[in-house]
């Protein structure tokens, strides 16, 4: 097995970590949530999963915004930007 398969093999669910994160912006912990929407969407786009880390990065946006923290919310939507260059036409 290639590297990039196994690398592509060691990602949860997109859902599951979408779970994880929904739960650490419940309890008010915006910076660390905010950190963890871009560490977790980069880990996906570097295995090549782009559409998963745009999921994740929509909720993000979502959630923030939902809670007032628009700031945090635009840094995040800057963040589409890399997977949406790096997806391959269907």
């Amino acid at each position: 097995m290639s590297r990039e398969r196994a690398k592509r093999a060691a990602l949860p669910p997109a859902q599951e970590n979408i779970e994880k994160l929904e739960k650490v912006v419940k309890q008010g912990n915006y910076y660390e949530a905010q950190q963890m929407f871009k560490s977790i969407s980069a880990r996906y786009v570097s295995s090549e999963r782009y559409s998963k880390a745009l999921d994740i990065l929509k909720c993000g946006a979502c959630l923030k915004l939902e809670n007032g923290q628009v700031t945090m919310m635009t840094m995040i939507c800057k963040s589409f930007q890399k997977p949406l260059q790096q997806q391959k036409p269907e």
